[in-house]
């Protein structure tokens, strides 16, 4: 008794389908090529974020709060200048965290 019935289908198939790109291949050379650079437009829509801050921190995070309260109650101006809060002020995207679907909606 053979079991091959599933077997003997699928090498038929692909017999099949081998033959029929052997006898046309251009659709199968142009398509891929055409579908890649149609997907591939759409890295020129990429936004890219690289601030830390944003992209690690929780939301409703403690040291953001704290952050914010030291920002608020000393504020950077001409007059005390400190080095190192000159790089972490003003750079948290406000409103946003990296599980909101509000981007895709940008889109």
């Amino acid at each position: 008794m053979r079991f091959d019935c599933i077997e003997r289908h699928i090498a038929s198939f692909f017999y099949r389908y081998g033959r029929y790109l052997a006898n046309n291949p251009l659709p199968f050379i142009i398509f891929p090529i055409l579908f890649t650079l149609a997907m591939a437009s759409g890295f020129f829509h990429i936004n890219n974020v690289t601030d830390a801050v944003y992209l690690f921190t929780p939301l409703g995070a403690r040291s953001k709060m704290e952050r914010n309260s030291i920002h608020e109650k000393w504020p950077l101006t001409e007059n005390n200048y400190v080095a190192g809060r000159a790089v972490t002020q003003n750079r948290e995207v406000q409103q946003g965290h990296v599980l909101s679907f509000s981007w895709y909606l940008y889109y």
